[in-house]
């Protein structure tokens, strides 16, 4: 049995992340990119109007005696910029985000001016260059805007898209499919018959990867405790995800097949037990391509196990910063643990006054699955059994 930072060590000596692909913008959110992302011109690659109004040619008024008529040389809407340059005497009327005429450096707000016909009045002179947005005022040509391995979040895809692109390579979300092991295991909706429960697993994991933007997740239907139906089952998995997630079957008794699964079919384990509580019979092996994340069938075990294994591999399979999340909160109520493993237990987490508290659950087990209702985080308690005492500073990460 190793310990968790050992385990997790294993996780990140292991798994290379994924071949890059390009993806849509949409697509690769939550992604590290693959490619260092320059801009290639300008954005906006010209000069603009911040404001509808008129471009003029601040020193067409230079020496004038305010007020002052214009004569209207023409209409510029924005995506349609004209040839013509500015003449003097004359302006252009402007509208938002419109490029500006040759010639001309300065935009007047129509709410300051006064229109006749085809002439324009204008009260004051107006600051050289006001209300006029610069070639590159956003981005300028030459700028690296995302370096290699930068997580690209959802505001960025519209960066990207400003920059002409359609498309960017990226360590793109792995291939994932989930199951749950179990004769006693079926589907909510289905008629519960005598020994049977509903699989709650499997939703607990969809959610869970949902959470960290994947959306295509194959949920295949529960697999009885029989190693000849396993076996194959298996084999298919790893053959078409990129990773495979079992609930269940995973501990020592007489049909928890799942390590001799993995000895079968020839399977590079990676480690099998942790000195963790909940969730010590985790297994983590490569089968082909595919990595094999076999967790425990208790629901809460299900939760706390993703949360340390399967983020990090997954992360490590995506080429994202694995390094810890962990903070620190002040406890807001004493309570026990007892045995010598490492324990992670379920939290309500929150700041308040610039403080993050932390309350563990009540009647936390890991089989009890209500005792984690409303958690959004873990609290993490090496191992002892002993009183952990209000007001103390603890390690947390958030769920």
């Amino acid at each position: 049995m190793i310990s968790l930072e050992e385990a997790l060590t294993k996780i990140d000596r292991a798994v290379e992340p994924l071949e890059a692909r390009e993806v849509a913008l949409t697509q690769a959110i939550g992604c590290a990119l693959a490619e260092e992302i320059t801009a290639k011109f300008d954005v906006p690659d010209f000069a603009s109007s911040a404001m509808d109004g008129i471009a003029v040619a601040h020193e067409h008024l230079q020496g004038k005696s305010f007020p002052i008529e214009l004569t209207i040389q023409g209409t510029i809407p924005a995506g349609k910029p004209v040839q013509e340059p500015l003449q003097a005497g004359h302006a252009f009327r402007i509208m938002t985000g419109a490029a500006l005429p040759a010639g001309a450096d300065t935009v007047i707000k129509v709410e300051e001016l006064e229109f006749t016909g085809d002439f324009v009045r204008l009260m004051q002179m107006p600051g050289e260059g006001d209300h006029v947005r610069p070639a590159g005022n956003d981005i300028k040509a030459g700028t690296v805007i995302f370096s290699e391995r930068y997580e690209l979040t959802t505001l960025d895809a519209g960066i990207c898209a400003s920059l002409g692109l359609r498309e960017i390579s990226v360590y793109p979300h792995p291939k994932v499919a989930v199951m749950a092991t179990g004769s006693e295991i079926i589907s909510p909706g289905e008629s519960l018959g005598d020994g049977q429960i509903y699989n709650s697993n499997d939703v607990t994991l969809k959610a869970l990867l949902e959470a960290q933007g994947f959306r295509d997740i194959y949920l295949h239907s529960p697999s009885p405790d029989d190693i000849d139906k396993l076996i194959p089952i298996i084999t298919r998995l790893c053959s078409e995800y990129d990773v495979v997630i079992t609930s269940g079957a995973v501990s020592m008794g007489n049909f928890d097949y799942i390590p001799d699964v993995v000895k079968r079919l020839g399977g590079d384990l990676l480690f099998h037990k942790v000195f963790v509580k909940p969730g010590k019979p985790a297994l983590v092996a490569r089968i082909g391509r595919s990595w094999l994340l076999a967790l425990p069938g208790n629901p809460v075990s299900v939760a706390v196990t993703f949360q340390l294994y399967g983020k990090r591999l997954i992360d490590k399979l995506m080429a994202k910063d694995t390094s810890s999340t962990r903070e620190r909160a002040i406890l807001t109520e004493s309570f026990s643990v007892k045995g010598d493993r490492f324990q992670v237990i379920g939290a309500h987490l929150k700041r308040k006054d610039g403080q993050l508290l932390a309350q563990a659950v009540q009647n936390y087990s890991s089989g009890r699955l209500s005792s984690i209702k409303g958690t959004n985080g873990f609290i993490f308690v090496p191992g002892g059994s002993r009183q952990v005492q209000e007001g103390i500073s603890v390690d947390v990460e958030w769920l």
